[in-house]
């Protein structure tokens, strides 16, 4: 019984470093990525909320925060524009990779990344990796605190490694944590808010891309 443990334990181990090779290839590609400028389009569908579309135009550069720049502007979905997983990446994890699973017409590889620190801030993530662009199509986290929420990644190029539109999907009760409302013009019912557990959806519209690349 004990040498079929160790050798559970040493399979287990190999398998999560063997598949960990694809997630280290988007960490790498993501983390190369230096600046990028871009106008975004933003439409709530989300219960309680009444807020009209909005447009802005976002700064990120790296090791800074982002920036963002509208007369109007609006209500800021944190995870929909964490595109480098700086969060998921950012202490020690195991990887497993969990099997295949067809998303948008592409063939992706499923892994569930669990953080092996308790100071991380997700319990646990399921990312949907399209392996021959190498680009994230989906990720699905459940955070210690704020709940769960689902990123689905549009592209408008089969070699483009940013996304054309996110569209963020989360729990109506947990919508006070990933985003900031910053809208001088939105009618928000905390208070149902914070009763409703239907999901609601926040779609990010990208266009006039700007993007500075350092080493890939």
């Amino acid at each position: 019984m004990r040498w079929t443990l160790i050798f559970s334990f040493l399979c287990i181990s190999l398998s999560a470093q063997k598949q960990d090779s694809l997630l280290i290839s988007l960490q790498a590609k993501l983390d190369s990525l230096d600046s990028f400028e871009a106008t975004v389009h933003l439409n709530v569908d989300i219960e309680h909320v009444n807020m009209p579309a909005k447009t802005a135009r976002i700064r990120f550069e790296k090791g800074k925060k982002l920036e963002i720049d509208s007369e109007s502007f609006i209500m800021v979905p944190k995870k929909g524009l964490d595109f480098n997983l700086e969060e998921l990446f950012r202490y020690p994890y195991i990887a497993l990779r969990t099997g295949q699973l067809k998303i948008q017409g592409h063939d992706c590889e499923v892994f569930r990344v669990i953080p092996e620190s308790p100071k991380a801030d997700f319990s646990i993530a399921t990312l949907m990796v399209d392996p021959k662009a190498i680009r994230l199509v989906r990720s699905e986290i459940s955070t210690r605190k704020n709940g769960e929420f689902t990123v689905e990644y549009s592209y408008d190029s089969p070699t483009n490694a940013l996304p054309s539109e996110v569209v963020v999907i989360l729990s109506v009760s947990d919508i006070r944590i990933p985003l900031r409302f910053l809208a001088k013009n939105a009618d928000i019912d905390q208070k149902s808010l914070q009763a409703d557990e239907r999901q609601g959806k926040i779609s990010i519209l990208f266009e006039d891309y700007v993007v500075q690349w350092g080493s890939r």
